[in-house]
């Protein structure tokens, strides 16, 4: 333990002689440090960010709760436990679009195209929810998520059953899940 406390940067002298004490804030201060350093260097737009750091910078840019909308919560909703995690797995970027399994496929990210537009455009999250014209039955039945214009706009909104049905509905056409089977799956928990 004192290792893994010295490691993270918090200076200690142990002796057999004396108790050693820990000031609990700095070592809590230096935890935060460590857990907030993966984000640091994400100035980037998802499209653009080195790969390496794809997911982050998406979740970051894309999916992450703003401020804002801190009572807020994907988890709590009246949904079916595989429709909560195909949203999370959409806002944590391992859903399988292209970008996703390009990845690791080791296919270069600009062949990581959507199969359905014939574009030429990156196979993301926000083609799925913004772009993509495949789509555009879905966006129309439910047009009134569709006046903001950021991805994290649409996420957090206040109708948050609403944005997980797109979301899902949308990752069942792009991954072309059986609708039969949807049709007979609940929303319900």
């Amino acid at each position: 333990m004192f290792k893994g406390i010295r490691d993270m940067g918090y200076d200690m002298v142990i002796s057999a002689i004396t108790m050693v004490h820990l000031d609990v804030r700095r070592i809590c201060q230096l935890l935060d440090d460590k857990v907030n350093a993966v984000w640091q260097d994400l100035d980037y737009t998802p499209r653009t960010c080195p790969s390496s750091k794809t997911q982050l910078c998406t979740y970051l840019a894309w999916c992450a709760r703003p401020d804002s909308r801190r009572k807020k919560s994907y988890v709590y909703l009246p949904l079916s436990a595989s429709r909560l995690r195909q949203v999370l797995k959409f806002r944590m970027g391992c859903h399988g679009l292209p970008r996703d399994s390009g990845s690791w496929a080791g296919v270069p990210r600009a062949d990581r195209v959507c199969r359905f537009c014939g574009a030429g455009s990156m196979g993301d999250e926000r083609h799925v929810v913004f772009e993509c014209p495949h789509l555009h039955s879905v966006r129309d039945k439910y047009a009134g998520l569709f006046s903001v214009s950021t991805m994290v706009q649409f996420f957090w909104q206040d109708d948050l059953v609403s944005v997980s049905k797109v979301l899902c509905e949308c990752m069942d056409v792009m991954l072309g899940a059986d609708s039969d089977d949807q049709s007979q799956t609940s929303d319900q928990p």
